[in-house]
């Protein structure tokens, strides 16, 4: 019996730890729009969810992002944790509902930062993320609302078991993001060196706390404003 619950908590732990990086499930329903604000879409995986931020409703970085705007503007939170860009990930955002729901808000701005599940190994292909990337981006630009599209950097992985994942962040995702951005004629925001060497600011190593989403949220803000 003893040994039948070690290896039940060692198998737990695993999970754990591979469901903590994916982070798959709760996702929220779709926030309700407004018609008289200026519409914000905030389209990514579980950071922009606010995964594992205390009162994320409060304090993810979309949330943090409406308080720095204020009421003109209607931010909306359309993370989906563990998602992937490419349709050929486990989880990929474009099979989501809130994917179609997005647009048909009629949307003035997108920010768009998916890449951290991505660029998992067993996720990774090189071609298909900067074909899809680009593909993404013209089903935003060609929505009615014509809306600004900007891109974002996804922030550092600094768990130590995913450093080829961040290898993969650093070296491909990243040259392609700018390689894209130029194509579309569209803006970067550079959350990455944002929140490079600030460690400290993210508890499991994947996922930025509340002040870390802040950074974020003011390096939006910054753009936009």
């Amino acid at each position: 019996m003893l040994i039948v619950t070690i290896c039940l908590t060692a198998i737990l732990g695993v999970v754990f730890a591979f469901g903590a990086f994916l982070d798959s499930g709760g996702d929220s329903s779709s926030p309700a729009v407004k018609d008289s604000a200026i519409r914000v879409a905030c389209i990514g995986d579980s950071i922009t969810a606010g995964y594992g931020i205390e009162n994320s409703g409060h304090n993810s970085y979309p949330a943090q992002l409406q308080i720095l705007l204020g009421d003109k503007y209607q931010i909306l939170n359309y993370g989906l944790r563990g998602r992937t860009l490419q349709k050929g990930g486990d989880l990929p955002y474009t099979k989501e509902s809130l994917y179609t729901i997005s647009q048909d808000a009629k949307l003035h701005i997108v920010l768009i930062m998916l890449g951290t599940n991505d660029a998992h190994p067993s996720n990774w292909n090189t071609s298909r993320y900067e074909k899809e990337l680009e593909e993404f981006i013209i089903t935003y630009q060609e929505l009615d609302s014509a809306p600004v599209v900007y891109l974002m950097t996804p922030p550092p992985i600094y768990r130590a078991q995913l450093s080829h994942t961040n290898a993969i962040l650093v070296h491909e995702i990243l040259p392609i993001i700018e390689r894209v951005a130029e194509k579309r004629g569209v803006l970067i925001i550079d959350i990455f060196s944002s929140l490079e060497n600030h460690e400290e600011l993210f508890p499991d190593g994947v996922h930025p706390n509340a002040f870390g989403a802040k950074i974020i949220a003011e390096a939006v803000y910054d753009m936009i404003k």
